[in-house]
């Protein structure tokens, strides 16, 4: 048996720092528009308590004696973590892992980082039409037990809105429906957009950007009026409240007639995210392998909704 059959890991504990301060500059698209939410190190699980929403704050002085009563619905909903794993990428033939200088410009890390940042897109994309079950800690009979919250299908915007049974590519007419039902459920003109300039955040591809941009219209004014332009990119950035969120891969799509494409929107308080822990491992393998060693990564991060009412789909031919 050759002497350095069973080496230990080499480098890990710089590969793993290198990693954590690569990943940590990369912004993920989605995080900064959800709220943070951590499970403890540790912690397979944790249970998140959602309370009733009211549109004013309200003093109750009765019923507080009867325990089969409540005024306002909880329900709680459990946040699982959810473990990624990086595949692991051979180190070239010639390089010694105790000679390589695992700094965060190494491609190793920038390789392995992308690829994280990728999944946490890909999870919130996931996650977002995803049944979440919900434990409910008080029903109106007294009683307890577990239901489902399905994605709310009253803010799905159909592929055929006002046009007469015809699939239609994102339009004006669709974006305004949007915001009207958002309004409705108190999301437009909140503390956020006073802070942010938006409200709502909207998946967005270039095609469906330019057959927007290019539709037939009766007027100018409409878009020097409502959209912001980003010069830079070349592309719509805003309409009114919405921001546009740029994303290239894995827009889910379904068939009905034509290839329909799922433009997901939502207000930051739809979601929470379990922030990305990383690990990150460096190790020696046996020398008849052809490679001297190998690096990867496992990453916790999981995205749940907890505001049904938040959470929207507008359906658009592709």
């Amino acid at each position: 048996m050759p002497a350095n059959y069973n080496l230990p890991a080499l480098n890990s504990t710089a590969f793993d720092n290198s990693v954590r301060e690569k990943i940590g500059t990369i912004s993920s698209i989605f995080n900064p528009m959800m709220t943070a939410y951590p499970i403890p190190a540790g912690n397979e699980a944790k249970t998140w308590n959602q309370g009733g929403r009211s549109a004013s704050a309200k003093a109750y002085d009765q019923r507080f004696g009867d325990t089969t009563y409540q005024d306002i619905d909880f329900e709680k909903r459990t946040f699982f973590k959810k473990y990624w794993d990086v595949d692991a990428i051979p180190i070239d033939e010639f390089a010694d892992l105790d000679s390589i200088s695992f700094s965060p410009e190494n491609h190793y890390v920038k390789m392995i980082s992308e690829a994280l940042n990728k999944k946490r897109n890909d999870v919130f994309i996931d996650a977002f039409e995803e049944d979440v079950i919900v434990t409910n800690i008080l029903n109106a009979d007294g009683t307890t037990g577990t239901t489902t919250r399905s994605f709310n299908s009253s803010n799905i915007i159909a592929r055929d809105f006002n046009s007469s049974g015809t699939n239609t590519a994102l339009s004006l007419t669709k974006l305004d429906e949007l915001i009207n039902r958002a309004e409705d459920n108190k999301l437009i003109g909140d503390e956020f957009e006073h802070m942010n300039g938006f409200s709502l955040c909207m998946l967005m591809t270039e095609r469906q950007s330019s057959l927007l941009y290019n539709q037939a219209r009766t007027s100018s004014s409409e878009y020097a009026t409502f959209f912001k332009w980003d010069p830079m990119k070349n592309r719509i950035s805003n309409y009114r409240s919405i921001k546009f969120v740029y994303f290239s891969s894995n827009i889910k799509e379904y068939t009905a007639t034509d290839t329909i494409q799922k433009l997901y929107a939502w207000h930051p308080k739809a979601f929470i995210y379990d922030p990305e822990n990383v690990k990150s491992y460096a190790s020696s393998n046996m020398p008849e392998k052809k490679y001297n060693g190998q690096v990867y990564s496992k990453m916790a991060y999981n995205v749940m909704r907890v505001y049904e009412e938040a959470a929207f789909r507008v359906d658009c031919k592709k």
